[in-house]
């Protein structure tokens, strides 16, 4: 592939501005508005998109029903648990579709069954914090990643630990700082990892192998849950000023294209923390949330161009993920609010 840079096409381009549907708040301690343990740390849909859960930096987990706004459940939290719940996802079996995987900062993960609120497993990984967690596409698998560097599988029906990939006593690379975001590509039954070590890393677990397959060989930073994985398009979103937003091919590892944020010199840089393709639209665009400038944009997976954005938000934009089927993103920010945008309407 050629590397394209569509910079100038961007700068040229009207950018809609966009207005969320709702924005719920989940905290409300406003002396201490954007402090890190009232922050909005990942958002996810339910599988059939009417259900928003959000997980925050005090440990608790909302539900959200998208058609009233209310919150429905909550999950407080637990005992012996002084910590965050940093990411979160929604089971894919029928008899798992209540329960959510929570992944925490003191090294849990369990799952809390949204309808019965009740904790109904836990596995704790020891001098660990977890920052990612993804299940495979089947259900059959989860995986874990966080501070020890350590990717760790699961078997989703018994949640015992079936896979490690570490690297260790092999040659192959791994992680050499934190990892904060993991996904299974739906097509390749490889997982895709990035965080601190400015690299992006693809592990096979169908190979006898504790170690990476593929480095992406490229500058990257991430922070957040900012890598996505659609076909063999993967998308990496960085805390940095240039090159915040690229993609890559997963086969080779080669950067394709440059699809960054456009900021002037005298505006904030976009220092990305989250990043997402669209769904509904077989992952034509790419929703992606920054801090510095404060702003969630929608660019084309194709060329980069931009075409929406909600900007000039007070606090920095933490976790973002798109609807299973609707033309709608949620975003979580660092004040403690969870927004829900519909963006039919750019197009008009």
């Amino acid at each position: 592939h050629t590397i394209q840079n569509m910079s100038e096409a961007k700068r040229s381009n009207f950018v809609k501005e966009l207005i969320p549907k709702f924005s719920k708040k989940l905290h409300h301690d406003h002396e201490n508005a954007g402090a890190v343990e009232h922050a909005v740390m990942s958002v996810r849909w339910s599988p059939n998109g009417q259900q928003l859960a959000a997980s925050l930096g005090d440990g608790e987990v909302k539900v959200i029903d998208i058609d009233s706004g209310h919150v429905i459940r909550s999950m407080a939290q637990g005992s012996g648990h002084h910590c965050a719940v940093s990411c979160v996802r929604w089971g894919l079996s029928s008899e798992d579709h209540s329960v959510l995987i929570v992944g925490r900062t003191d090294g849990t993960v369990a799952g809390w069954n949204s309808a019965s609120n009740s904790i109904v497993w836990e596995v704790k990984e020891d001098n660990n914090e977890i920052y990612a967690v993804d299940h495979s596409y089947d259900g059959l698998q989860f995986a874990t990643a966080g501070k020890d560097r350590i990717i760790r599988i699961y078997d989703a029906s018994n949640h015992r630990l079936v896979r490690k990939l570490s690297g260790s006593g092999l040659i192959n690379p791994v992680h050499k700082s934190r990892i904060f975001s993991l996904k299974y590509s739906f097509m390749h039954s490889c997982l895709v990892s990035g965080g601190w070590d400015h690299t992006v890393q693809v592990w096979d677990p169908r190979v006898d192998t504790d170690g990476s397959v593929r480095i992406f060989h490229e500058d990257v930073f991430v922070s957040g849950d900012s890598v996505d994985v659609w076909n063999n398009d993967v998308t990496v979103g960085s805390w940095r000023r240039d090159k915040n937003l690229l993609m890559f091919d997963l086969g080779s590892g080669n950067l394709i294209r440059d699809i960054s944020f456009d900021i002037s010199e005298d505006d904030e840089p976009a220092t990305i923390y989250c990043a997402q393709f669209t769904k509904h639209n077989n992952g034509a665009n790419v929703v992606a949330g920054s801090s510095g400038n404060n702003m969630v944009r929608i660019v084309e997976s194709a060329s980069g161009k931009a075409v929406a954005a909600v900007s000039r938000l007070p606090h920095a934009v933490l976790s973002c993920h798109t609807h299973p089927v609707r033309s709608m993103f949620a975003f979580g920010s660092a004040d403690g609010t969870a927004h829900i945008v519909d963006y039919s309407n750019i197009d008009s």
